[in-house]
């Protein structure tokens, strides 16, 4: 946040790519457990926010 409190661009940008990393590697760990389903959910869900 901005030291006003609001919240700014740049700190939206980092909570989404966080997000995004943490889909990314609950994907990865789907993967390697063969659900398949929620790996391309997972994989879905990246995308959008990266």
């Amino acid at each position: 946040m901005s030291e006003t409190g609001t919240e700014t661009a740049t700190d939206r940008h980092g909570y989404w790519i966080e997000r995004a990393e943490c889909d990314l590697e609950t994907a990865q760990a789907m993967q390697q457990t063969a659900r398949y389903l929620y790996v391309c959910l997972c994989i879905n869900k990246q995308l959008k926010k990266h």
